[in-house]
């Protein structure tokens, strides 16, 4: 029996700080286990539209291959930027001498139209597993958590590999580990049999395993994907551990690429999911899509698992990700959300200033759901 899924989604834009938003949009598909949160820049002409457009697209965004699929929402997002520039913006007579400035201004201005982040799901339920696709540019968020709250997986800390990281009984000998080569491991046990090892680790239920080798150890490392030694520790959620069915090689498994998996540190603790703060740049479609600065993965999660997109107003109002998750909860439990919506509109108004803020909660339905 396929997972039953429900769908909590808030828009609220700003109430507070005097200043009319409503830009923040965002939408669900429950047929097909997809969802998709834009968020129309402050500064961007006709953001709201391109935030629309950006919803509504992402209908068939998963239809095809990725880069194809968004090269086609960018080809249309450029297109209304181009109608709008070549219609202008219209001066009121009362101006006067400085109508011509202001034209020109505004005209500058249409040139950076239609601009949003994006963020969008789709999962297809598998016999033990979901399989999601993933497709985010800016800082809209995506949060997988398991059903006890833990921390999968976030697009803000998708490389869980320390530059300068040390593992146990380095070696030369060299280990390609990307999505088309899985690798062969020894398993030396569960995570809770090395409290000192996994120290911080947002992994609660996994599995310690050491890095042997792969079909391709002569090739180079694309500098995407992390480049391992042989001999080096992975902590490795039991979703995505596998023995191999050889009774003679038991301690032996494969793991498949994915960003949930993380390096064990020999000193240093896991760092924890840092939120994106304000301030920081941020890529928006349709400008940076032929920059290369948006983001393709797949993962492998649990089949109980809770998925969360939003944009910046919401995490900005939170200071972790544990606390998003204990505000989902009260909000879908809640029978009047109007207090919690309001707390969330002062909470970002004491931090960075009041702000739209939109979310969609992907979560087991309330009948078999962990609470």
């Amino acid at each position: 029996m396929k997972p039953q899924f429900d769908f909590t989604k808030l828009i609220s834009p700003a109430i507070l700080g005097g200043e009319t938003k409503n830009q923040d949009r965002a939408d669900y598909v429950s047929p097909t286990l997809s969802a998709c949160v834009c968020d129309g820049v402050t500064s961007s002409p006709y953001a709201d539209r391109a935030a629309e457009l950006g919803v509504l697209f992402s209908l068939v965004l998963f239809n095809h291959q990725p880069e194809h699929s968004l090269n086609d929402l960018v080809q249309i997002l450029n297109h209304h930027r181009q109608m709008a520039m070549a219609k202008g913006i219209q001066i009121p007579d009362s101006a006067g001498t400085a109508t011509g400035m202001y034209q020109d201004i505004l005209q500058q201005k249409l040139q950076s139209s239609f601009q949003t982040t994006l963020a969008a799901v789709q999962c297809r339920p598998q016999t033990n597993h979901l399989q999601a696709k993933m497709i985010w540019c800016g800082d809209s968020g995506i949060f997988i958590y398991s059903a006890a709250g833990d921390l999968l997986f976030s697009n803000f800390s998708c490389s869980n590999w320390a530059p300068d990281h040390a593992f146990i009984a380095p070696s030369p000998y060299r280990v390609i580990y990307d999505p088309d080569h899985p690798i062969l491991t020894r398993t030396l046990g569960p995570l809770d049999q090395f409290p000192e090892l996994v120290k911080g680790n947002r992994i609660k239920k996994g599995h310690l395993c050491q890095v042997i080798s792969n079909p391709t150890n002569a090739l180079p490392a694309h500098p995407q994907f992390p480049s391992l030694n042989a001999g080096d520790l992975l902590a490795v959620p039991d979703h995505l551990f596998s023995r191999l069915k050889d009774p003679d090689y038991r301690d032996l498994g494969t793991v498949i690429y994915s960003r949930q998996i993380h390096p064990v540190h020999t000193l240093s603790a896991f760092k924890p999911v840092e939120l994106i703060r304000p301030g920081n740049f941020t890529a928006v479609l349709p400008d940076d899509f032929n920059r290369g600065r948006w983001s393709f993965i797949e993962e492998q999660v649990p089949l109980d698992v809770s998925i969360l997109l939003c944009s910046d107003g919401f995490y900005h109002s939170q200071k972790t990700p544990e606390a998003m998750w204990s505000f989902l909860n009260d909000y879908h439990q809640a029978t009047d959300r109007t207090d919690l919506e309001r707390r969330l509109h002062l909470n970002l108004q004491e931090t960075v200033g009041d702000d739209d803020i939109t979310f969609i909660w992907i979560h087991p339905r309330s009948d078999t759901r962990n609470s």
